[in-house]
């Protein structure tokens, strides 16, 4: 099964494939489309996208819950090129590498949206199974890797960070395939805390839920500095925007940026979406 994702409720079907299956859900979560065709098809072929301001389809998208903490860990990849990429593969799972063989994808990356344990325990044993390079934000590798840290992380029953490929900085790209993803720099929850985002898809980590916010109590958050974050960098985006969150804490597993700002999110009394 490929499983892809995409905003809005204008699709046309094109090329002969006639196992594709449509599944349009106004609300929440805007399309889920599932071609079941048994070989490979010819992905520019089964479908295209037809929106203003011309949202690509072109991404695959597959979301498994890992680890004690329940973490969603993301596959993602390019079709024509077969490149992918993991986002907090909290643990080993079958799951994951049946996705990663399903779509025959090598994987290039392996992105951490922060540096708490929950999302980092997974990261030596997909770098090994994989050869793919370990991405996190600069801040959070400095602050995760320190003694005290590495320590806390211990006591809670995870493996500590001890090394990262690239350290990432704001607005920098990572190149997946012939698609590619854009570092928005979010601190709040943690100092390195980030988003990656691509026309059509943002995957917030733990700095945005279906509903909620996440967490500013923990070392290193920062409530206000979490809710600049999300106005100045998320606000902006387009509001068909799906948000793919770290956790499913909400009514539904994923959401749009339109949905949330509709609902009028309050932390501490202020509207995360307004200013």
């Amino acid at each position: 099964m490929y499983l892809f994702y995409g905003a809005g409720d204008k699709f046309k079907l094109v090329g002969k494939h006639k196992r594709v299956m449509m599944l349009i859900q106004r609300g929440k979560v805007r399309v889920g489309i599932q071609e079941t065709l048994t070989g490979q098809p010819d992905f520019t072929e089964i479908l295209q996208c037809r929106l203003p301001g011309g949202i690509s389809m072109g991404l695959i998208v597959e979301a498994v819950e890992v680890g004690p903490m329940q973490v969603l860990c993301y596959v993602l990849g390019c079709p024509p090129t077969r490149t992918g990429l993991l986002i907090d593969p909290a643990a080993a799972s079958d799951a994951i590498r049946e996705i990663i063989q399903r779509h025959q994808l090598q994987i290039r990356w392996i992105v951490n949206t922060h540096g708490h344990p929950d999302h980092t325990a997974g990261n030596e044993y997909w770098r090994q199974a994989t050869g793919a390079q370990t991405v996190m934000h600069h801040l959070d590798w400095e602050f995760f890797s320190t003694p005290d840290m590495q320590q806390a992380a211990e006591a809670e029953g995870f493996p500590p960070l001890t090394a990262i490929d690239l350290k990432v900085q704001d607005d920098e790209r990572l190149a997946l395939g012939d698609l590619e993803l854009q570092v928005l720099h979010t601190p709040g929850h943690t100092p390195g805390s980030i988003c990656l985002y691509t026309p059509g898809h943002l995957f917030t980590g733990d700095t945005l839920f279906v509903g909620a916010a996440g967490r500013t109590d923990l070392p290193g958050g920062s409530l206000a500095t979490l809710i600049q974050s999300i106005q100045d960098k998320l606000l902006p985006l387009p509001e068909e925007t799906i948000i793919w969150p770290g956790h499913d804490y909400g009514d539904t597993p994923t959401s749009t940026l339109k949905a949330e700002k509709e609902q009028q999110i309050e932390v501490a009394s202020v509207t995360l979406f307004s200013r």
